[in-house]
């Protein structure tokens, strides 16, 4: 887990994670939560934690597409996780960078229903708005 988070705030979350604003959350649907009891105490906590961020070069993030956006997740448990990210601020297209056993980074694109993003055990992955001119 801590070879993905690196490999993701040194890679494409650098101006995010490291030198960005975090926004609002984001609306996840999907995320499901872990429950145990340990010594004699209920737990309870979410199998995908989320963060949303500016970068520094970016303006105010305001409508659908602005770029300058991303949504940061992080699978902390040993299972697959799937979640479906619907928030107007990343637009219609994205690129998702996905750290687990590899870095790798792909576009997406989101629909009105959202982008499905499936996370790897201990993985965690970047999906950043299309900046404005990168077509």
């Amino acid at each position: 887990m801590i070879r993905t988070v690196t490999a993701l705030r040194r890679g494409p979350g650098r101006d995010y994670l490291v030198f960005g604003r975090m926004q609002r959350p984001a609306p996840i649907d999907g995320i499901e939560t872990i429950r145990w009891e340990y010594d004699g105490k209920a737990r309870a906590v979410p199998a995908v934690f989320q963060a949303a961020w500016q970068p520094p070069d970016s303006p105010a993030v305001g409508g659908a597409g602005s770029g300058g956006f991303g949504v940061v997740m992080a699978n902390w448990t040993s299972d697959e996780q799937t979640v479906t990210i619907t928030d107007p601020r990343l637009g219609a297209k994205a690129t998702l960078h996905l750290a687990a056993r590899t870095l790798e980074s792909k576009a997406i694109d989101i629909s009105d229903h959202g982008a499905t993003v499936s996370l790897p055990p201990l993985s965690s992955a970047l999906v950043a708005a299309e900046k404005p001119g990168s077509e």
